[in-house]
């Protein structure tokens, strides 16, 4: 097993701070308000990318941190942590998404020099691709 920093277990983000562009290209995002909940969803014109991204936040080195929320669309769909802007966590592989919400939940360990990181949820080289996201949150654990 592996040895984590014991970390008081909250909420760090929530639906409202996954927000930003992952990248610069041409694709948009829609905040929707379905069923009660705010959701964005991801329309993909470019050619390399189209992707939504988290606020930045602190990370303690050794913490362990739970992705979680609800997907559905038309993409081969990838979720990765970016930390201090350079070191890149997979936390999710391509995977095919449908018209059904699928709950993912996913973990990271900070590593040592971790101090801060955001979260990445993105289609890679699929123009046209569409997916939307619910429920989002980060937890420490």
């Amino acid at each position: 097993g592996n040895l984590t920093v014991s970390l008081p277990q909250k909420e760090i983000l929530l639906q409202k701070d996954l927000k930003n562009k992952g990248w610069d290209r041409d694709y948009d995002l829609e905040f929707l308000n379905s069923e009660g909940k705010i959701s964005v969803r991801v329309l993909g014109r470019s050619k390399l990318c189209a992707g939504v991204s988290s606020l930045p936040f602190p990370l303690m080195p050794g913490g362990a941190y739970r992705i979680a929320f609800e997907v559905r669309g038309h993409a081969r769909f990838q979720v990765l942590a970016y930390v201090n802007d350079s070191k890149r966590i997979d936390l999710l592989p391509g995977t095919a998404l449908t018209d059904e919400w699928v709950k993912i939940d996913a973990h990271f360990i900070s590593p040592e020099d971790g101090k801060e990181a955001k979260i990445s949820c993105f289609a890679w080289q699929q123009p046209g691709c569409v997916f939307e996201i619910k429920n989002f949150r980060v937890e420490a654990r």
